[in-house]
């Protein structure tokens, strides 16, 4: 959580150089470009498609893409990539003259040295091995990938357009608003300005050091008191699920790096307790928005203890058992951080992030 806080810290010193590749992107994508995300860090595609306070303008990006000289391909790098896909999508993208923008730590060194491909960030800072901290090239690349959308909505207004922004399908009206943007790249009206957007990705990544530093003053006692039911769990023998909800799931759970007790649940989040687990066994709940009141019930019933982490906290009284731990991910319920004056809902989601983070703060401790 410590290095994930200086991270954002340090992705200031890049904000120059994301501001300049954005401008360019943004020219081409209101002449008509299109952007898309690769399926190489397959994480990182997944947080940048469909997301609440993320753009409907990302596509998915495949081998029977066509690409023009006004398109953007984004990519992700971490140990697990798919590297296979990155040279055929290179030598296209060269082909094409489209651009092709990476977030790598140490896993850039796939690329060569003359890749001829933008990557951030520019200054490498983190250096550390992988099987020493597994987890923080991945969770800084999603920190990238905001950073880098925030100055691209801002270089699109300057540019006279407005990107459409998805809103949570859980918040009211989400759904509806976002089956009437989703095909529409930018708004056609909006009361967004270039005072509005100023100072765009700075606010993100203010919000985002804002949640993580309050997450390490106020939550060590819970990431201490789950992280002693994991240790708990592997000196008993029992099983350690891992259910989740949240578009960077189940990749982050899987690869290099992953603790042995890490076993990601075959559904996403439901009232429905695994059929594997039994008496003594831990769930690890990576949920998303709200809390839930029926599985952990159900769970409490088969003596099996649980770790949760979603935006809506329980009332005390729900936790105050020492079969649940809640660790509180420190993001509002609307999922999106920033607020943007002119427009109507709240953009550039901190969530996934976080939930990484806790996930790997846990992974740590209970080692």
């Amino acid at each position: 959580m410590k290095t994930m806080q200086d991270s954002t810290k340090k992705w200031r010193g890049e904000l120059l150089d994301l501001r300049e590749s954005a401008e360019d992107s943004a020219v081409k994508l209101v002449a008509g470009g299109n952007l898309y995300v690769a399926a190489t860090q397959r994480s990182f595609q997944l947080e940048a498609l469909g997301r609440s306070g993320g753009l409907t303008m990302v596509k998915t990006y495949s081998e029977k893409t066509v690409l023009t000289a006004n398109d953007t391909v984004l990519v992700g790098l971490d140990a697990d990539s798919n590297t296979a896909l990155l040279q055929p999508l290179l030598d296209r993208a060269k082909e094409a003259k489209a651009d092709v923008i990476v977030f790598a730590g140490p896993s850039r060194s796939v690329l060569g040295e003359n890749s001829g491909v933008q990557v951030f960030p520019r200054r490498l800072f983190l250096q550390v091995p992988y099987d020493a901290a597994p987890g923080v090239e991945s969770v800084n690349n999603l920190i990238g990938l905001w950073t880098w959308t925030a100055s691209l909505v801002s270089a699109c207004v300057v540019e006279g357009k407005m990107p459409s922004l998805f809103r949570s399908n859980a918040m009211p009206g989400g759904g509806e608003r976002n089956m009437q943007f989703r095909k529409t790249p930018f708004h056609t009206n909006s009361g967004v300005n270039v005072d509005s957007v100023r100072y765009l990705s700075a606010r993100y990544l203010d919000a985002l050091n804002g949640a993580l530093a309050t997450m390490n003053k106020t939550q060590p006692p819970a990431f201490e008191r789950g992280a002693k039911v994991l240790r708990d769990a592997q000196a008993g023998g029992k099983k350690v699920h891992v259910g989740y909800m949240g578009h960077i799931f189940p990749y982050e759970l899987q690869g290099k790096g992953r603790p042995a007790w890490s076993v990601a649940a075959k559904t996403q989040v439901d009232a429905t307790v695994p059929a594997e687990l039994t008496e003594g066994d831990v769930f690890l709940l990576l949920g998303y928005q709200y809390f839930p009141w029926e599985l952990t019930s159900a769970l409490q019933e088969k003596k099996i203890k649980s770790i949760v982490t979603t935006s809506m906290p329980p009332l005390d009284r729900w936790v105050a058992s020492d079969s649940i731990t809640y660790i509180n991910p420190v993001w509002d319920v609307q999922d999106a951080a920033v607020s943007l004056r002119g427009y109507d809902i709240e953009i550039l989601p901190i969530s996934g992030v976080m939930q990484a983070s806790i996930y790997w703060q846990l992974a740590q401790l209970a080692k």
